[in-house]
C-alpha cells in the first residue's frame, strides 16, 4: 500500500508524515507540487490507495484563504480520481472556509490543521474501511503501530476477549490460530465485513463459508465449537439454512 501526501508547506507535510508513521508502517510519499504528483501517477510511478491533499498552496496560504486555492486543490483531487478511481482522499486545510468546497469530489474526511492525532486515526481507519468495502477481499487491522491485512476468505471467525478481538484463520494465512489479534469492539467490526460473516454471540462472529454443523446453540467450524446465544438464535438458524 502507498500513501501520498501533497502539501506545499514542508513543515506541515513532515509533521503529518511523522504522525502517520505512528499508526502505520505503510510507504508514505510526499510531494510539494501537485503537478509533479499527477505526472508520476500518470506515468505509473505512483499508485496510492490513500491521498492527503492540502487545499492551500505555497506562500498564499499564509495570506489567508482564497477561492482559487480551494479550487486548485479540488481540481487536483478530481484529476487524481479520474486516474485512480479507487483512491481514498483526505483533505487538509488551515481554513474552515474551504470546508464546503470539499463536497465537490468524493472524499473520506476533512482534517483541520494543525491535525489532531485522534482525528487523523479516525480518518485513516475510515479510509481503510472504504478500501475494504470496495475490494471486499481483505480485512485490515492495526497492532503495535503497524497495519496488517488478511484475506477475508482465510478468516474462520472472530472472538472477543475483553478488549481484544482474536482472528482465527485457516492454515493458508500463515498465522497460528488464536495468535492474531487487535483491539476494538464487535460493533466497530461488523460494518467492515461482508455478508458471509454473521454475529452469533456477543463475543463471536463466524464466517458462514466454514460452518459445517448447526445444532441450535452451537456452530461447528471444523474442530471449533462456536456458541450461539439466544439473542442471535433465529438469525443464526436462518443464515445456516439459507432462509
Amino acid at each position: 500500500m502507498q500513501v501520498l501526501i501533497v502539501d506545499a508547506d514542508t513543515r506541515s507535510m513532515d509533521r503529518l508524515r511523522g504522525m502517520l508513521k505512528e499508526i502505520t508502517d505503510t510507504e508514505i510519499l510526499c510531494f510539494g507540487r501537485r503537478a509533479e504528483a499527477l505526472l508520476d501517477v500518470e506515468e505509473g510511478h505512483l499508485d496510492p490507495e490513500v491521498c492527503f491533499i492540502d487545499l492551500a498552496s505555497g506562500e498564499s496560504a499564509k495570506a489567508g484563504p482564497s477561492a482559487t486555492e480551494s479550487t486548485d486543490g479540488i481540481s487536483f483531487a478530481q484529476k487524481l480520481k479520474e486516474m485512480l478511481p479507487a483512491v481514498q482522499i483526505i483533505f487538509t486545510s488551515e481554513h474552515d472556509t474551504f470546508y464546503p468546497n470539499v463536497y465537490e469530489v468524493e472524499h473520506v474526511w476533512f482534517l483541520k490543521k494543525p491535525v489532531d492525532s485522534m482525528l487523523l486515526r479516525k480518518a485513516w481507519e475510515r479510509a481503510l474501511q472504504c478500501i475494504e468495502r470496495r475490494e471486499n477481499r481483505y480485512f485490515s487491522y492495526h497492532f503495535a503501530k503497524h497495519t496488517y491485512q488478511i484475506p477475508l476468505k482465510e478468516i474462520l471467525y472472530f472472538e472477543k476477549d475483553r478488549r481484544k478481538i482474536i482472528i482465527h484463520t485457516t492454515e493458508s494465512s500463515g498465522k497460528r490460530e488464536g495468535t492474531v489479534y487487535f483491539y476494538g469492539t464487535m460493533d466497530e467490526l461488523m460494518p467492515r465485513l461482508d455478508d458471509h460473516f454473521l454475529r452469533c454471540h456477543n463475543s463471536y462472529v463466524v464466517n458462514l463459508n466454514y460452518v459445517n454443523v448447526w445444532n441450535k446453540t452451537v456452530f461447528n467450524i471444523g474442530k471449533h465449537k462456536i456458541p450461539i446465544s439466544r439473542k442471535y438464535a433465529k438469525v443464526a438458524k436462518a443464515a445456516f439454512f439459507g432462509a
